[in-house]
């Protein structure tokens, strides 16, 4: 059996892997990033932590690692608080980037070259996985979201999660949330302040993680947007309206990924 995962990161990627029996840890393959390159961990260990630079090279399409990290105790984190899950079982391909990659609402609005806002989450790590109550296994309840100040304020805010790894050909839109006044610093499942729009599912509000089975790990992408004007959007819009009328007003934005799988 082996043990894998794939980060989406060119950079870096901090993997801890846990609970893996000795005799089938040795050769565990971790696929990294947009690359699709592999570094092969030969050592038996029950913790394992891996590192890779932006300055670490890659030969030959085989991933050799910047700096590599001794075993950590079960429970302790990493030092740059980064916290990866590895997963047991079939290993899982690295995703190509896709049509549904390129109609993301980041890429839609022209975002990249905007100025960057650090959205975080005190549920999960950029990268990390979703936490159970977010998905169709839990409660089905938003995970609950932060971000830095502006200079100058903008006149509000807007947030869009989406799914690119749906088996469709444009992104799946789970959460609209939008009127988020000014002075706000943090969204939750009290959203009585907020208008939400209408998920692909055609429901009002946040619908959870819920990936087809066997399909891997799917990227929950929340994009978080500052805009120089109030949206006189009423509430229960749609993705398209919604990008519509962010169209042209976004001044600057963040992105936090969240992962997860049904096996």
């Amino acid at each position: 059996m082996q043990s894998s995962t794939t980060y989406g990161s060119p950079c870096d990627f901090f993997v801890r892997q846990r609970s893996v029996p000795n005799q089938v840890a040795a050769g565990v393959s971790l696929t990294v990033g947009p690359f699709g390159d592999t570094a092969r961990v030969g050592e038996p260990a029950e913790l394992l932590l891996a590192e890779r630079d932006c300055g670490s090279k890659r030969d030959g399409g085989e991933n050799t690692l910047g700096r590599a990290h001794s075993r950590l105790r079960h429970g302790d984190c990493c030092a740059a608080g980064m916290q990866r899950e590895a997963t047991h079982g079939t290993r899982q391909p690295a995703r190509a980037t896709t049509r549904a990659d390129l109609a993301l609402a980041s890429r839609r609005l022209g975002a990249a070259s905007l100025p960057r806002i650090a959205l975080r989450s005190a549920d999960f790590y950029d990268g990390g996985m979703l936490p159970t109550r977010s998905t169709i296994d839990g409660d089905g309840v938003p995970p609950t979201l932060s971000w830095d100040a502006l200079t100058p304020e903008p006149a509000s805010w807007a947030l869009i999660c989406q799914d690119p790894d749906a088996p469709r050909a444009t992104p799946f839109a789970h959460w609209l949330v939008y009127g988020i006044a000014a002075p706000v610093r943090c969204i939750d499942s009290n959203l009585s302040d907020f208008h939400e729009g209408l998920n692909d599912r055609g429901q009002l509000g946040f619908a959870p993680a819920s990936p087809p089975p066997g399909d891997g790990f799917h990227r929950y992408v929340f994009q978080l947007f500052a805009l120089d004007t109030e949206l006189s959007l009423p509430k229960g819009r749609d993705c398209e309206r919604l990008l519509g009328a962010l169209s042209g007003h976004v001044t600057a934005w963040g992105e936090l990924v969240g992962l997860y799988q049904r096996l």
